[in-house]
C-alpha cells in the first residue's frame, strides 16, 4: 500500500510541475495546491532517503550481532587466563605490567562489545506524550549547570510523542557531541509547518568548532566513525536510530557562521 501511495503521489507531482510555469501565469488559485504537491515531493524524497537508512540499520545491526558472537567467548577467555596469571605474578614481577595492559585492552574491547550489542538491539518504544523544553533543560542542567557554554533559550511550550527516555538519551548524545567539538553551544527550537503534512519539531544544535568537511557530513552517523581523539564514535549512531524509530530525521550541515549545526525533527503532538 505504502509503495502504490508513492508512485501515485509521485504521478501526481511530476505532472504538477509539467504544467506549473503555465498555471503559474493562467490561474493563481491554484497556487496553494501546487505547493502542496510540492511539500509532499520534499517528503516523498525525505521518506526514500529515511527508507534506505533504515535499511542499512538493520543490515548493521545484524553484522553487529554477528560480530558479537564471534568476539564474546574468546574474549571472555583471554580475560580469563590474563587474571589467572596477573595473580600468580608478584608484585615485583617484570611481567606483571604487561598482563595489566592486556586486562586493560580487553576492557576496552569489552567496551566496543557492548556498544555493539546496544546497538544491534531492537528498541522497544513505550510512547507518550511529553514536553521537549523540560527535556532539554535537564540536559543543560546536566551538562552544563552555570550556562556558560551551553545556550538553551526559553521556547515555545511544544510537546512530541515518543519514548521520553530515547529521545532524551539521543538530544543527550547530540548536544554532548556538540560540546566536545566547540566551546559554545547553541540549541534553537521551533516548529516546521509544510502545507498538507503533519508539523514537526526541529531542534537545532549550533556549535562553534572547525566544521566538517564534506565527505564527513555523509559519514557522522556511522557506527564507529569519529573525528575525535576519544570517544568510540556511537553517539551519533545511536541517535539517528533513535529519531527514525519516532518517524522522525536528523542530519547535520556545516553552519555558514561556523561550526556546524545539527537538526533534529521529530513529529509534533
Amino acid at each position: 500500500m505504502l509503495s502504490v501511495a508513492l508512485v501515485v503521489v509521485g504521478f501526481g507531482l511530476l505532472l504538477a510541475r509539467i504544467s506549473k510555469a503555465r498555471i503559474n501565469r493562467t490561474d493563481a488559485s491554484l497556487q496553494p495546491i501546487l505547493g502542496a504537491f510540492d511539500a509532499l515531493g520534499t517528503e516523498l524524497k525525505s521518506m526514500k532517503e529515511q527508507m534506505m537508512v533504515k535499511e542499512r540499520l538493520a543490515a548493521l545491526g545484524e553484522v553487529s550481532a554477528g560480530i558479537i558472537h564471534e568476539l564474546r567467548n574468546p574474549l571472555s577467555v583471554i580475560v580469563g587466563y590474563a587474571r589467572v596469571l596477573h595473580k600468580t605474578l608478584e608484585e615485583e614481577d617484570p611481567k606483571r605490567p604487561l598482563v595489566e595492559a592486556i586486562l586493560k585492552e580487553a576492557e576496552t574491547m569489552n567496551s566496543i562489545v557492548e556498544e555493539l550489542r546496544r546497538f544491534s538491539k531492537a528498541e522497544s518504544l513505550k510512547k507518550e506524550g511529553f514536553k521537549i523544553c523540560p527535556i532539554l533543560f535537564g540536559i543543560r542542567d546536566n551538562l552544563d549547570p552555570s550556562g556558560e557554554r551551553l545556550f538553551i533559550p526559553e521556547g515555545p511550550d511544544l510537546k512530541i510523542y515518543g519514548d521520553k527516555t530515547l529521545i532524551s538519551h539521543a538530544l543527550l548524545n547530540v548536544i554532548e557531541n556538540a560540546l566536545e567539538v566547540g566551546d559554545k553551544v547553541v540549541v534553537d527550537l521551533k516548529v516546521e509547518a509544510l502545507q498538507g503534512l503533519q508539523p514537526r519539531v526541529v531542534i537545532s544544535v549550533r556549535d562553534n568548532g572547525p566544521g566538517l568537511k564534506e565527505e564527513d557530513l555523509t559519514k557522522v552517523f556511522l557506527p564507529f566513525y569519529t573525528t575525535k581523539e576519544k570517544g568510540l564514535g556511537m553517539g551519533l549512531a545511536f541517535a539517528q536510530k533513535i529519531v527514525m524509530a519516532h518517524g522522525g530525521k536528523i542530519e547535520m550541515e556545516n553552519s555558514p557562521e561556523g561550526g556546524c549545526i545539527c537538526r533534529v525533527s521529530l513529529p509534533l503532538y
